[in-house]
């Protein structure tokens, strides 16, 4: 079981590098997203994610940004603010970086049944849910708590060899009480499920307080 702390799971302040709320304003295109941090060069920092589903692979020059590394690790996932540089969004290039935020990220865990157990002891509320490459990400509101939950993504064992095998968005407060809503970006390495040559696509099960919708079908597209 994972246990994380609330301070993981909120969504932190977005670090902003650029200028403030007094600077001049902009009409060039500012694009969110959810990438992995592909390290360090002379030139500045890399990133690299897929916009949906296979669509192909982008990758993102920042030049002059530099990261504290006790605070963000190479393949690490975050959500980013930025303008490319080009003025065309979601295309390989320069661009103009402002902000970052940390995100909750792991991977997908095989899990038996007695442990995926209680999987959907707390609802969220989800916002969306979608897949890049071989990632879920999911932006939701979860209650805020200072005490450790458990957040996990688990793969039953025994779907592994289905053409769709079945995942469970894991939520427990693990008895904290119910508290105000705050909003967390999560992203979920489906490698070793997604991988698999049987693997045609998988179903993600999660409780939702949102809409009553209790499965996701994720399909791989070629």
């Amino acid at each position: 079981m994972k246990l994380v702390k609330a301070v993981i799971l909120s969504l932190i302040t977005f670090v902003v590098t650029s200028c403030g709320d007094n600077g001049p304003y902009s009409d060039k295109i500012a694009l969110y997203d959810i990438v992995t941090f592909e390290g360090a060069t002379d030139q500045g920092a890399k990133f690299s994610f897929q916009q949906v589903d296979d669509s192909p692979v982008i990758e993102l020059l920042a030049r002059g940004v530099v990261f504290d590394e006790k605070k963000v690790r190479k393949n690490q996932r975050l959500l980013i603010g930025y303008y490319p540089a080009s003025g065309k969004a979601y295309e390989s290039g320069e661009i103009e970086f402002f902000g970052y935020s940390q995100i909750y990220h792991n991977e997908a865990v095989f899990s038996t049944a007695n442990q995926i157990s209680g999987w959907d002891k707390t609802p969220v509320y989800l916002n969306s849910m979608w897949r890049s490459g071989h990632f879920l990400n999911m932006n939701m509101l979860v209650d805020h708590s200072s005490q450790e939950r458990r957040m996990e993504l688990l793969a039953d064992e025994s779907t592994l060899n289905d053409p769709m095998p079945h995942l469970y968005f894991a939520h427990d407060l693990l008895g904290s009480p119910e508290s105000y809503g705050t909003q967390v970006y999560a992203s979920f390495d489906l490698s070793k499920v997604w991988n698999r040559e049987t693997c045609e696509g998988v179903i993600v099960h999660i409780n939702d307080s949102n809409r009553p919708q209790e499965t996701y079908q994720f399909v791989k597209t070629h």
